[in-house]
């Protein structure tokens, strides 16, 4: 990796470190989110209740359920327990007819079967027990209208409880004529009964229309903190408890690394972030680089060596015709590039032609041409005659660039 990618890998990891520190060390709104899970220590959980089982129910055992009641109660309705539901809904969605017959039976064989929830619906646990469920109020309950519920049993006192974070129901429990079995335990402030219970068999049922008056943030409140101890105490002490968490968070499952950073907000934000920047890495390292282009150094020029060379061979062999031959065929071809003038025939005329041309001097022009035919019939020339060969080229050469 280049010094570059190094420096933008390490931002990318700080950059990555501080959202998660950040994420993590924040202060958390409160969740006001009624899950009423025995997990979830958030005001309307249920933490506190089920931490606290032991000593409502001493030297007895307590199982979390996360199975249907159906599957649970199937075939040991000898079990000797009781089975706590507290949830905001009991609908047929998770609480069909299979687990309302497993409940009645269970409940027939000399078991208790407490429930809590807002929202009640089933048929067939209702119409067997000879109860429904009706709106306190025909007309809508004002703000200004406080709704309260208090106990029946003079033992737990006449307190009333409020619970002001609650919506307040105004749902109450209705008897049928031939629910005889059915006692009313506790009553809103407007007399409708909210908690009852019902015999059935050996056993019986108790039902309780405020789910929330059992979550962390009653327990937990100095006013209303006895009031879940006190409706729990209805049941028998001496009994196996079943805690119900089927309803809320379905079946159990294993709990891997995945679904703890996914319910986390801050290990999610920052799982997503770490598969964003990977994947922002692997798009711009998936290019084709290019190839480090070396560095190629420019041909010398060494024509000047090589003329040298030359000259240094001609010198060393005293070949004086030889030069001035090249030196004459190098000084034709430039009046043949320059002034585009046949060289094959060098006479009179083409001396004067030459000379007009080039505005060289015609008897000097006439002259240098009388030396280059001197030349070509000359079979051997003195060091002075080559110098004289070359100092009238070189003359007419500095003519040229004069004009």
């Amino acid at each position: 990796m280049s010094k570059l990618e190094i420096r933008y890998t390490v931002i990318l990891c700080l950059l990555f470190v501080g959202f998660v520190l950040f994420e993590i060390y924040k202060p958390k709104p409160v969740d006001w989110t009624p899950t009423l899970s025995n997990k979830d220590k958030i005001p309307y959980g249920t933490f506190v209740l089920y931490s606290m089982m032991d000593e409502l129910f001493p030297d007895q055992t307590v199982i979390e359920s996360r199975i249907p009641a159906y599957n649970r109660l199937k075939g040991d309705s000898a079990l000797q327990a009781n089975y706590i539901a507290i949830s905001n809904n009991l609908n047929h969605t998770v609480f069909d007819e299979n687990d309302a017959r497993a409940l009645l039976q269970f409940a027939s064989a000399g078991n208790s079967v407490f429930i809590a929830a807002e929202n009640m619906y089933s048929p067939l646990l209702f119409d067997t027990l000879h109860i429904r469920i009706k709106d306190t109020l025909t007309f809508p309950l004002r703000d200004s209208m406080k709704l309260y519920t208090s106990f029946t049993n003079s033992q737990l006192g006449s307190r009333q409880y409020q619970f002001q974070r609650v919506i307040q129901n105004t749902s109450f429990f209705e008897f049928k004529s031939s629910s005889a079995s059915a006692v009313v335990l506790g009553r809103n402030s407007l007399g409708a009964p909210d908690f009852v219970r019902v015999d059935f068999g050996k056993g019986a049922f108790y039902l309780h229309l405020h789910p929330l008056a059992f979550s962390n943030y009653y327990l937990l409140n100095d006013s209303t903190s006895d009031y879940a101890f006190k409706a729990l105490s209805y049941l028998p002490p001496n009994r196996k408890v079943i805690w119900d968490e089927y309803i809320k968070r379905g079946r159990d499952y294993n709990e891997n690394i995945m679904h703890v950073i996914m319910e986390k907000e801050a290990l999610r934000w920052a799982y997503y972030i770490a598969i964003f920047g990977i994947l922002l890495f692997v798009l711009f390292e998936s290019k084709r680089r290019q190839r480090i282009i070396p560095i190629i150094k420019p041909l010398q020029n060494t024509t000047l060596e090589f003329v040298h060379v030359v000259s240094r061979l001609y010198f060393q062999k005293q070949d004086h015709c030889g030069i001035a031959r090249k030196k004459v065929i190098f000084f034709l071809e430039q009046i043949r590039t320059q002034y585009h003038l046949p060289t094959n025939q060098l006479d009179e005329e083409f001396a004067e032609t030459l000379s007009h041309k080039s505005g060289y001097p015609l008897e000097k022009t006439k002259y240098l041409i009388w030396k280059i035919r001197q030349l070509e019939n000359a079979h051997n020339i003195t060091a002075e005659d080559l110098l004289k060969l070359n100092d009238e080229i070189k003359n007419f050469a500095i003519i040229q660039k004069n004009v």
